[in-house]
């Protein structure tokens, strides 16, 4: 038999193997793509809660009319943490001695009313306060944090910890996996991690951590459904509310909404280029890392993420300026709702109630 023809038979042998793994492989994807977007969607929609994907209620008192006793109407807006001024000129300001007020909006049961004390669609008022959170039996503090709303500073620093290619991988990042495998095989017992945001995100909805290749590729491939099926913004989105990011005594702090509050007293979209950067450094094990529990090592990763983010092209006065930043950080305490969101917080923190 000639080469030739040997040559033949082979490459016949395999398009026809190749044929039949495909047939059988087929539906063995569907399957896990069908899996993958529909665990997805419970997700995304709030259909389902478990340990790492598990939002409080939060508990709300009612507005505060204008048309109260003065005193009282003064010592509301006290507690919500508006600043004596006569007469008020900004949102957030009263006049003790007139009982005079500018109102600072924010979200009510019959919708978000403007800052100020004109163009509001229902009558005016002090604007509900946080009164406490009910904390489920999966012990999670998680806040939902907008991708429109979160600051570019924040997406930014999280591609630059975790996944440099997020943008242009379909899910899965062949040559990260190829880069661990061959750190992997060089026995050198360093670990190498090769997941994308993505698969990050599946483990998370799915809570599989099962150390094996067969979970490994199931990972795989519906990181890539999921990647298909949301799109980057609807994986970035995901992303932003599962990490765990902390303690605070038995509770967890997750997402990173909650952990911004939980740091440094102020909301996501209020975060600094330093702050940010410190969330995202800190994601591998917030337990050792996180600001409260070694300050040092936490700017230290911090300032290395700073780094490469100006390496990967963020301006380098900002990243010079966020380095001199220190650590800081404020106590958690009572949150009025402003513009729709909340605002910096006073007074004590609230009462956490197991659910």
């Amino acid at each position: 038999m000639s080469h030739v023809r040997r040559l033949g038979i082979v490459c016949l042998g395999l398009l026809v193997a190749g044929i039949v793994a495909g047939t059988l492989a087929w539906p063995r994807w569907i399957a896990i793509r069908d899996a993958a977007d529909a665990l997805v969607d419970r997700h995304v929609g709030h259909e389902v809660a478990h340990p790492g994907w598990s939002f409080p209620a939060h508990v709300w008192s009612a507005a505060a009319p204008l048309d109260q006793d003065p005193a009282r109407l003064v010592e509301e807006a006290h507690v919500r943490g508006y600043a004596d001024a006569c007469p008020p000129k900004h949102p957030g300001e009263i006049c003790p001695t007139s009982a005079q007020v500018m109102l600072r909006g924010g979200t009510f049961p019959e919708g978000v009313q403007p800052a100020g004390n004109a163009g509001w669609t229902r009558p005016l008022a002090l604007e509900p306060v946080l009164v406490g959170t009910l904390i489920g039996p999966d012990a999670e503090e998680r806040e939902h944090l907008p991708l429109a709303q979160a600051p570019p500073a924040l997406i930014a620093a999280i591609i630059a910890a975790e996944d440099q290619d997020f943008w242009t991988h379909p899910g899965v990042n062949p040559r990260g996996l190829l880069r661990a495998a061959l750190v992997d095989l060089q026995g050198s017992g360093a670990q190498q991690g090769a997941s994308t945001l993505t698969m990050q995100v599946v483990r998370n909805l799915s809570q599989d951590k099962e150390r094996t290749l067969g979970r490994k590729a199931r990972e795989a491939l519906s990181a890539i459904a999921i990647d298909a099926h949301l799109g980057k913004e609807g994986v970035l989105q995901v992303y932003l509310d599962a990490p765990y990011l902390g303690q605070d005594g038995s509770t967890s702090i997750c997402g990173f909404q909650a952990a911004a509050m939980h740091y440094w007293g102020v909301d996501a979209r209020d975060l600094s280029l330093a702050q940010a950067a410190t969330l995202a450094a800190i994601l591998p094990a917030p337990g050792r890392w996180a600001p409260d529990v070694d300050p040092v090592e936490a700017t230290a990763r911090r300032d290395h993420l700073l780094r490469s983010m100006a390496g990967l092209g963020w301006d380098r006065a900002a990243v010079d300026a966020a380095l001199q930043e220190p650590m800081g950080g404020l106590p958690p305490a009572a949150t009025p709702a402003v513009d729709g969101r909340p605002a910096s917080r006073h007074g004590p923190p609230p009462p956490r109630w197991p659910a």
